[in-house]
C-alpha cells in the first residue's frame, strides 16, 4: 500500500473493505503510523484519506472507488464462525464488488476462507498473485509512467 502511494501523484482512488470492524481498526492505525502512505500530504490530509477510505462493507454501501481490496480477515484464532457468517450468503461480497468500478482485490487466507460459503468460490474463480503481482497490476492500469517510476525507485533503493 505504501508503494502505491509513493509512486501515484495523486491519492489512490480505491476502498479497503473489511466484512469486520477490527480488521478495519487496526488497518487504519497501521495506514496511519506508516510514514510512506501519502508521504507529500499534510497529516491532516493522510489521515482523513485513510478515515474516508477503510472500513467495513457497511461504510461504504452507495458508494464507489476505481479498485477496491477486499481484506477478509478473521484468519486463525477467529472467533468460530466468522468466516461462516461472512460468506454465508453473497450480500457482503455484492456489496464490495458492487463498489469497485474498475477492479476487485481479495485478500485473505485461502486455506482459512476456502470452506466460507461464497468465498469459498471466490477462491475457485479468481487468480492468486502474490504482493509484487498485485501492485504490477495495479499499477499497469495507470500507464507506463507510473510503471518506469516504480522501476526506477526499485532499483535505486
Amino acid at each position: 500500500m505504501a508503494e502505491l502511494c509513493n509512486c501515484l501523484r495523486n491519492p489512490p482512488d480505491l476502498y479497503v473493505i473489511s466484512p469486520f470492524r477490527m480488521p478495519a481498526v487496526r488497518l487504519r492505525s497501521l495506514l496511519l503510523q506508516t510514514r510512506d502512505i501519502l508521504p507529500d500530504r499534510p497529516a491532516r490530509d493522510r489521515e482523513a484519506w485513510v478515515e474516508s477510505r477503510v472500513g467495513t462493507v457497511h461504510t461504504f454501501q452507495g458508494k464507489e472507488a476505481e479498485a477496491v481490496i477486499l481484506m477478509l480477515g478473521a484468519g486463525r484464532g477467529a472467533k468460530a464462525g466468522s468466516r461462516s457468517w461472512a460468506g454465508g450468503t453473497p450480500n457482503l461480497l455484492n456489496v464490495a464488488a458492487s463498489r469497485a468500478r474498475r477492479r476487485l482485490y481479495i485478500v485473505g487466507n485461502r486455506q482459512e476462507w476456502q470452506g466460507a460459503g461464497v468465498f469459498g468460490e471466490a477462491v475457485n474463480l479468481l487468480d492468486v498473485k502474490d504482493g509484487p503481482a498485485w501492485l504490477n497490476v495495479a499499477l499497469a492500469s495507470r500507464g507506463p509512467d507510473v510503471m518506469s517510476l516504480l522501476k526506477v525507485k526499485r532499483d535505486g533503493e
